[in-house]
């Protein structure tokens, strides 16, 4: 029976397929439970509520809603962890999207929602040409390097 290639690990290991790295089992091992981080039984049961609310349905992306997201990070303000004004419905990836971004740079909003606006309201810049933006000058030939 076929298997899957070893993978390369973030950290450089070469891992079999279905193990995981020492430096993947060390950072779970490391990170707090949910509750411990907060995410106890009356988070639950409003969070519940708050995504049983109309308008709570869908995630910005169009996603159903399953989980609760923070406007501002709670990593820089945890006082803000209960306060309905700073949750959103969200979907996973979503989630998982804002997560990374708060990991590189925390408290500092990730996403943008329907009509390219950013969770303060602000239009985000748009551009006009992709393609130009990754291109070089052009060289004395004319072309982009």
């Amino acid at each position: 029976m076929p298997s899957r290639p070893a993978r390369i690990c973030a950290c450089g290991h070469r891992v079999p397929s279905g193990q995981r790295c020492a430096c993947q089992q060390a950072r779970e091992r490391d990170r707090p439970s949910a509750r411990q981080r907060g995410y106890d039984t009356g988070f639950e049961k409003a969070a519940k509520a708050f995504l049983a609310d109309p308008g709570h349905e869908r995630c910005a992306c169009g996603k159903p809603a399953v989980l609760v997201r923070h406007k501002i990070s709670i990593r820089k303000r945890p006082d803000l962890r209960m306060d309905r004004s700073n949750w959103l419905p969200g979907c996973r990836s979503c989630n998982a999207r804002d997560a990374r971004a708060d990991q590189r740079d925390p408290g500092v909003v990730a996403d943008f929602g329907p009509g390219g606006r950013d969770r303060s309201g602000q239009q985000r810049e748009k551009i006009s040409n992709p393609t130009s933006f990754f291109a070089s000058e052009p060289d004395s030939g004319g072309k982009a390097r």
